[in-house]
């Protein structure tokens, strides 16, 4: 078979270089069709069955806002655009089936069937592992719970400030009736509840309903001395403590702030609690 093939590509080559040469006119035809793009030739990524398994061309980052509920597309695992691996489908669009997700699953991508897909990214960040702000609610994740005045639809996911929290998860119980401090007292004050079928009570820490975690006072920060009253719990403090410059008028000034439950290092002689920052234990020394 080998011999007969020599002769035809000898003859092959030799009518393109004749026709190289001849000066004859290009075919009409060949002359106005151009050559195609790169871009034309090229082939798309191909997309997969929305199935455990196969990646998606979406990547959950920290920082995400928990309530995006973004549409993707699913793609083999190798294609450059694989963003997350589908740890499971979840059938049923509600926010509630999401709680059927693995607990590793960084984010949540909306299938065309109206269903979830439970993803994990391909690579670093993963905000699904606890405390990152994103995936799952968990233990030892933290939550934002805004107030009722606010009309939120049920407390969200988000990054913790410290290991301490704001709103960080203890226990997901039936009722608030369950919920307990780690001396086993009952602590239904800081409780939430969601939407799911047997527990809905999330059981945290303080500090949930803080919209955005951080001292009240950079260390070093003098303040005025405060109004206060005597009541059967303690001193109150009325309006707050007041910024000042550190002269003569100075009161005290901020050394650090801890959160509440925790002690404040040496040097302060005096604290002032505030629920309305996180952390909000400021510890001060007086001047």
């Amino acid at each position: 078979m080998g011999a007969p093939m020599r002769p035809i590509l000898a003859v092959t080559f030799l009518l393109a270089a004749l026709a190289a040469c001849s000066g004859e006119p290009e075919p009409e035809r060949a002359a106005s069709t151009p050559p195609p793009s790169p871009s034309a030739s090229a082939s798309p990524v191909p997309t997969a069955p929305w199935e455990a398994g196969q990646c998606v061309n979406l990547r959950w980052d920290e920082g995400d806002e928990p309530a995006t509920t973004p549409a993707g597309r699913a793609v083999p695992c190798g294609a450059p655009e694989a963003a997350g691996r589908i740890v499971k489908l979840v059938r049923g669009g509600s926010d509630a089936a999401r709680t059927a997700c693995p607990a590793e699953t960084d984010g949540f991508v909306r299938t065309p069937a109206d269903d979830w897909a439970c993803t994990v990214n391909t690579r670093d960040p993963h905000p699904g592992r606890p405390g990152h702000g994103g995936g799952v609610l968990r233990v030892g994740d933290c939550i934002y719970a805004a107030p009722p005045a606010a009309g939120a639809a049920g407390p969200v996911e988000r990054a913790c400030y410290d290991r301490y929290g704001p709103g960080k998860i203890s226990s997901f119980q039936k009722s608030k009736s369950r919920c307990r401090d780690k001396n086993g007292d009952l602590a239904d004050f800081n409780s939430t509840r969601r939407t799911h079928p047997s527990l809905p009570v999330i059981c945290h820490g303080y500090g949930a309903d803080v919209r955005e975690p951080g001292p009240q006072f950079e260390n070093g920060t003098c303040v005025e001395k405060p109004a206060t009253t005597e009541m059967p719990l303690g001193t109150m403090i009325f309006g707050g403590l007041r910024e000042t410059g550190c002269g003569e008028d100075a009161w005290a000034r901020v050394v650090a702030t801890v959160d509440i439950g925790r002690r404040c290092p040496g040097g302060a002689d005096r604290q002032v609690s505030d629920s309305g920052h996180y952390p909000g234990l400021i510890c001060l020394r007086t001047t």
